[in-house]
């Protein structure tokens, strides 16, 4: 299994000096965070040019963090939030990452799980279709909603979608409670 640093775990360093830092220490990949990418945008930077800088240290980007607030229970803040979340897939796709992981969010005690599998599966139709990158579904340990595997996992199931999959991060299964041995029960490829 290749190793990646998730680049937020050495804040608040500069997104260029994580790459050679992720590079130097002999990760094999990094983890980008979307602010990063809109801050690096924004002045005026080059995505495709840092896509090129990190294959060319040896790194891939296995997944960008990602589609916050991207799975509103109402049908016209779900419209209104896809100009932003189609944007982060933009960035996510010109740095060259693989995947783009959405949140289900805006958190809430009482997210719907059936509504977050239909706004998930029109995320990934539009990641696959309109920008080339699949999106995987990440559950927050922290979160008041969705911060277990299994709501994952219901999301990502009922979602029906051939392309549908987890982002599985060890924190995230420790802090929401979920533990460890679930993932046994899933079966995938990398």
């Amino acid at each position: 299994w290749p190793i990646c640093l998730n680049s937020s775990t050495i804040r608040p360093t500069p997104l260029k000096d994580k790459i050679r830092i992720a590079a130097e220490t002999g990760y094999n990949g990094i983890e980008l965070w979307v602010n990063e990418l809109e801050e690096h945008e924004k002045s005026g930077g080059d995505l495709k040019a840092l896509g090129a800088e990190i294959r060319d240290r040896g790194l891939f980007v296995p997944n960008v963090i990602g589609l916050w607030d991207c799975m509103p229970h109402e049908d016209e803040a779900y419209k209104t939030s896809l100009d932003a979340t189609r944007n982060r897939m933009r960035l996510a796709s010109a740095v060259g990452s693989q995947h783009v992981a959405a949140i289900p969010a805006p958190d809430r005690e009482d997210f719907d799980l059936k509504v977050g599998a239909a706004r998930y599966r029109d995320l990934l139709k539009i990641g696959r279709e309109e920008f080339n990158i699949v999106v995987a579904c990440e559950f927050v340990g922290f979160l008041k909603g969705v911060h277990r595997l299994g709501q994952g996992s219901c999301i990502a199931l009922d979602a029906d979608d051939p392309g549908a999959c987890l982002v599985m991060d060890t924190f995230h299964l420790y802090r929401g409670g979920s533990g460890f041995e679930g993932i046994g029960h899933l079966c995938g490829s990398f």
